[in-house]
């Protein structure tokens, strides 16, 4: 799968011009594909690989809350200069079999629409299927 999400996370960054940086990553926290936008700086390897662990062990930590709120289908942290949000992707009993998008946008931008009305259509047209409960 050299270079999939490589491409998924370009795909999905060219979705929309608010989206500053795409990653994709297992439950471990191990990116396994990313894209920036032109002109942005980018984080050190060891820095996006630590940022990343702390993304997907937040979102490993809310699926406890499932059984009485429903799937996690994203979770969002706004920061003054951006915000970031966490996309699981697919399910697994084993932390590396589970999958995380991790994408950063500009502030004020409409996050929920670009995620629903873009993003989410993405992960379908790639294939890459959420896993329900009880699947």
């Amino acid at each position: 799968m050299d270079g999939y999400f490589d491409l998924f996370c370009q795909r999905v960054i060219s979705c929309d011009g608010a989206i500053r940086s795409v990653r994709a990553a297992n439950g471990l926290g191990r990116i396994l594909g990313s894209s920036y936008r032109a002109g942005l700086a980018h984080m050190r390897n060891d820095e996006e690989e630590l940022h990343s662990l702390r993304s997907v062990l937040r979102a490993a930590l809310r699926e406890d809350f499932e059984p009485v709120n429903g799937r996690l289908r994203y979770s969002l942290s706004v920061y003054e200069r951006l915000a970031r949000a966490t996309v699981p992707l697919k399910g697994g009993g084993n932390p590396g079999d589970k999958l995380y998008l991790l994408v950063a946008f500009e502030p004020g931008a409409d996050i929920g629409s670009i995620i629903t009305g873009k993003i989410f259509p993405e992960i379908e047209r790639a294939g890459i299927k959420e896993e329900k409960a009880g699947a």
